[in-house]
Parts: structure tokens; C-alpha cells; sequence
């Protein structure tokens, strides 16, 4: 009794889950998340009636919302680093990443350094 009424909160509370996070998941392009919080859910009532194919379906729906969450991931990461309105890579990603990472390309390549121009431009703005 006590391991159905477990699985029945783990199963409304998983629900909930997917009605808030719904809008959010899909903004960043990934229905796997929602999938898999819903295949996880159907997998924890299915528990009740047959437990190994319960279980079974759980995992299926823990691995579809992983591939829900890398898909997230890689989509925050390409938000983090891209600037919206230019399409430029944000300094940070540039400097911590790219120009490391490309400084040591050029030195395996050519032996050589590289060299690039930063320029400040105050109050710029388009309107």
C-alpha cells in the first residue's frame, strides 16, 4: 500500500512537473524532456499492475529525458555564447575558449602565432 501511494505522488508530482516546464523545454527546441517525464510517469502507475514492465518503461523514460536534457544543454550553451542581436561570440567565449583553443591550432599548423584586431565601439547602437 505504502509503495503504490509512493509511486502515485512520484506520478502527480512528475506531471506537474511537465505542465510547468512545458513551455520552457519547448522554447529551447527539446520534446524529449516533456517525453520522458511522460514516459516515466506512465512507467511509475504501470508499476501497480505489472512491477518489471513498470520498471522497464522507467528507463525508457529516463533515457529519453536525458537526451531531452543534453538537448537543452547544447542549446543554453549556444545562447551563452552567442550575442543575440550581433551573432558574434560573447567575450568570454572568446577569450577563455576560442582564442586558446585557436592559438594552439595555429601553433601545431604553422609554428606561428596569430594575431586580431579588438575594437571598441562606444554608444553604438542601431535605430
Amino acid at each position: 500500500m505504502i509503495k503504490m501511494i509512493t509511486h502515485l505522488t512520484a506520478a502527480v508530482l512528475l506531471f506537474f512537473f511537465v505542465v510547468i516546464v512545458r513551455k520552457y523545454a519547448r522554447s529551447l527546441g527539446s520534446y524529449f524532456l516533456e517525453l520522458g517525464v511522460s514516459i516515466i510517469t506512465g512507467g511509475l502507475l504501470l508499476t501497480e499492475i505489472n512491477g518489471t514492465f513498470g520498471y522497464n518503461i522507467i528507463l525508457v523514460g529516463i533515457v529519453v529525458t536525458f537526451f531531452g536534457v543534453t538537448k537543452i544543454f547544447k542549446r543554453l550553451k549556444e545562447i551563452a555564447i552567442k550575442d543575440y542581436l550581433t551573432g558574434l561570440y560573447t567575450r568570454y567565449y572568446f577569450f577563455e575558449e576560442w582564442l586558446p583553443m585557436e592559438m594552439e591550432r595555429q601553433k601545431r599548423k604553422s609554428g606561428k602565432g596569430i594575431s586580431f584586431l579588438i575594437i571598441d565601439l562606444d554608444d553604438f547602437k542601431f535605430s
